[in-house]
């Protein structure tokens, strides 16, 4: 009873901070959070393990960008002709309940086909759950919220040694194909809790209204231009959408390889990787209530993010093989640095571009980046599994200079804003 009244409190409390939509998807993202960590870890090795090269393990995650690419040109229509709840709704039964039960019974390469085709439609409850979460949020929140989101999602990371647990008693296949069966369970009570909890958006009202009409119709069509042209005319926009780019296009590479450059290049155990994720999760957590709410400047900090990220890849890259106590020690490192520099640059990019996109063409904007991220993210696990089949330290060299490009052009664009607000303030002395 009073662990009810407790929920039933804490729940209230949260909408009356953040809103009923915020609350209720930031509440109810472990039911996706848990199974994406246990199975998103040991998705490449579940391949493989299957007969699968890992050049065909890039093309699957490839076929993926192609669809959301396609998806992302008309997914702003979509979202404003049939609301944010019911795009969210359908297109994570499209994007994740079908993909975890193909998943769950997958044995060859054209299976991981089938469903990376229905997972890349899921850019479209990406954009729906991007405006869900903050349209009806006061701007003063969304840091809040953003961080909320993420200690959830890091807190479902710590469960990743599950599935090391399940692989070092089943071996890995069965217990990837059980990962998938409880994934599907968790997605259908998702979408369940969604359809009763969730209301539209004030925004989302208009817009459906809006696409009611033709000429309504064609506007949200050719407007895409439009959008793009605003885009490219605000500098802080392009530039924030750059360096999310940059970042993401990394991440897939890093996701797809990590895990296999680690057991079949350093020899570690496939079960006791699985620790990794966790360490993760725990520096996350600690970034999040000690660092992150403390942050002053933040244009210092995501520096300091694509520098770590940078040092990191190449301890990683140097690393002997084997168990050895100095290959533990600066993998570990490794971990600690990628981990500090993801949160820095997961939180203050989201919060950011939040902030900087106007509620009433969040949608419209949001997916027209999403088309360009897809076109760009689009080779990323070609070029990583070509690379890994040359080296396996050949995806983390890619990675290393990635990040160091970014550095230097963050830096650079810094120099160059400071220069340009020192003169604008000498002309009006003058």
């Amino acid at each position: 009873m009073q662990g009810e009244i407790f929920v039933k409190v804490f729940f209230t409390g949260m909408i009356d901070k953040i809103g009923r939509n915020a609350a209720v998807t930031c509440i109810t993202q472990p039911l996706w959070a848990i199974p994406f960590y246990l199975y998103n870890s040991y998705a490449a090795l579940y391949m493989i393990n299957q007969g699968i090269t890992e050049g065909q393990v890039g093309v699957v995650n490839s076929v993926s960008f192609i669809v959301k690419a396609a998806a992302a040109v008309f997914a702003g229509y979509i979202i404003n002709r049939l609301g944010r709840k019911t795009s969210i709704i359908m297109f994570d039964v499209f994007s994740w309940v079908i993909p975890y039960f193909l998943w769950s019974i997958a044995t060859n390469y054209w299976q991981f086909i089938a469903a990376s085709l229905f997972s890349g439609l899921g850019i479209v409850n990406t954009i729906a759950w991007n405006c869900i979460l903050v349209e009806d949020t006061r701007p003063e929140h969304r840091i809040f919220v953003f961080n909320f989101n993420e200690i959830i999602i890091i807190i479902a990371g710590f469960l990743t040694p599950v599935s090391g647990l399940l692989i070092s008693k089943f071996t890995l296949v069965p217990a990837i194909r059980g990962v998938c069966v409880f994934g599907l369970i968790c997605m259908v009570t998702l979408e369940i809790v969604r359809f009763f909890l969730l209301k539209e958006t004030g925004i989302g009202r208009e817009k459906m209204l809006e696409a009611k009409s033709i000429k309504t119709n064609v506007r949200l069509f050719t407007g895409f231009w439009k959008t793009a042209g605003f885009i490219v005319r605000n500098r802080l926009l392009t530039v924030l959408f750059v360096l999310s780019i940059a970042v993401n296009f990394c991440f897939i590479i890093n996701n797809l390889y990590y895990f296999p450059y680690l057991t079949s290049h350093l020899k570690y155990n496939q079960a006791g990787v699985s620790l990794f994720p966790s360490l993760t999760s725990v520096v996350s957590l600690l970034m999040l209530f000690f660092i992150i709410p403390r942050i002053k400047d933040r244009d210092k900090f995501l520096l300091a993010g694509f520098l770590l990220y940078f040092v990191g890849a190449l301890i990683l890259i140097f690393a002997p093989g084997g168990l050895i106590k100095v290959s533990i020690i600066m993998v570990l490192t490794n971990v600690v640095f990628w981990a500090v520099s993801r949160t820095i640059t997961n939180i203050l990019l989201s919060t950011r571009i939040a902030n900087a996109v106007d509620d009433h063409a969040r949608a419209d904007i949001m997916s027209f980046y999403n088309i360009f991220s897809i076109v760009c993210m689009f080779p990323a696990g070609i070029i990583g599994g070509s690379l890994y089949e040359i080296s396996p330290r050949g995806p983390f060299y890619f990675i290393s200079v990635v990040y160091l490009i970014g550095f230097a052009a963050f830096f650079l664009l810094l120099q160059i804003g400071r220069r340009k607000e020192a003169a604008d303030k000498l002309g009006e002395s003058i």
